[in-house]
């Protein structure tokens, strides 16, 4: 998490982040919450995807994760057609010229059949 933050601070250009939920340091609704703290101060022009993944998905994961900023929420172990959905639907966007993500649309989805392990 706190690598997380200091790599956005040095560099705004970053596509898109896959930040672990659980990390012992600061941890990923943290490491969010402050990359969105850091984004609000500095009107940024658009808010970068940050994608949460977590191995023990919770009743209420979902709803900490989406409050914390997230864009989306993975749980691992991560299938990877789920993971290439998620990369093109932001990152694709963004190549492609769109103005980011800042609408409630983009909020986090219910991932609501289990993923397979590759």
């Amino acid at each position: 998490g706190r690598i997380a933050v200091s790599k956005f601070e040095a560099d705004r250009k970053i596509d898109l982040i896959l930040m672990d939920v659980n990390m012992e340091i600061m941890g990923g609704l943290e490491a969010t919450t402050r990359i969105r703290g850091m984004e609000a101060n500095n009107r940024c022009e658009r808010r970068i995807p940050i994608i949460g993944l977590s191995a023990a998905a919770m009743n209420g994961d979902r709803e900490r994760a989406a409050a914390s900023g997230m864009t989306d929420y993975l749980t691992k172990p991560v299938d990877r057609k789920c993971l290439l959905n998620v990369l093109e639907r932001y990152v694709g966007k963004l190549q492609n010229g769109a103005s980011g993500n800042n609408d409630s649309k983009h909020s986090v989805r219910p991932n609501k059949r289990r993923l397979n392990k590759y």
